[in-house]
């Protein structure tokens, strides 16, 4: 995750290189990068996040029947 934020940086900060040069073109290429990098991550932390919760659900539901 580390190395993809590094770039999800990079790339926003090439973005605004590119918009201070008055190239837009390069620069919303690059920030559609960052953008499309930083939807990645978001994404990767919500899917671990629904897998832990869908794993302490399971393990509440077997404690539950051990405990009946």
């Amino acid at each position: 995750r580390n190395a993809l934020d590094n770039l999800k940086n990079v790339c926003l900060n090439i973005s605004e290189i590119y918009k201070k040069q008055k190239q837009f073109e390069k620069a919303l290429n690059f920030h559609e990068e960052f953008t499309a990098l930083k939807d990645s991550i978001y994404n990767q932390e919500n899917n671990k996040q629904l897998i832990e919760v869908e794993a302490k659900y399971e393990n509440e539901k077997k404690q539950n029947q051990i405990n009946l």
